[in-house]
Order: structure tokens, then C-alpha cells, then sequence
């Protein structure tokens, strides 16, 4: 039997459970590509900023059921956030 995920109703239809996977993949894609940008930039802009969006990204990640990918890039994005305010550290001396 199916269950909507959202609202715990009867779907009668399986096509209703694939479209939902199936946006939950697009928004993944989407959300990954996001993230590492984020966590590339953040080794030189505004380390805090963009690392901690990043994080949230990797977040949403895995609350959609990438677990594994979602908790890489929160890993990712923390050390380009701590990374990114030592080299500005070191920078400004």
C-alpha cells in the first residue's frame, strides 16, 4: 500500500509516489551542485557565509534520502568554511 510521505494519506495511484521521487532527485541535483559551489567559493569570500549555507544545503540533502551525499557535503563545506578563515588569517598578517 502506499502513504503519502507529506500527509500520511492512501494514494491510489503509485505515478503520485515516482513524480514525488523523482522532484526529490531533481532538487538534490540541484541542492549538491549548489553546495560545492558554495564550498569552493567559501575558501575565499566570506568563509562563515557561504560555508554555513553550504552546510544547510548538505542538510537538505540528506533530508530529502541522500543520506551519505548530504552528510559529505556538510563534512565538505565545514572544512572550506575553516579552511577559508585560516587562509584569511594568514593572508591579512
Amino acid at each position: 500500500m502506499n502513504y503519502c510521505p507529506n500527509c500520511g494519506e492512501f494514494l491510489s495511484c503509485t505515478n503520485e509516489v515516482e513524480q514525488n521521487t523523482d522532484n526529490n532527485k531533481s532538487k538534490t541535483g540541484w541542492l549538491c551542485f549548489s553546495s560545492i559551489i558554495l564550498a569552493i567559493t567559501a575558501l575565499v569570500f566570506i568563509p562563515p557565509l557561504l560555508g554555513g549555507l553550504g552546510i544547510y544545503l548538505g542538510y537538505k540533502v540528506k533530508k530529502y534520502g541522500n543520506e551519505g551525499t548530504g552528510t559529505t557535503l556538510m563534512i565538505v563545506n565545514s572544512a572550506c568554511m575553516i579552511l577559508g578563515m585560516f587562509l584569511g588569517a594568514i593572508m591579512s598578517m
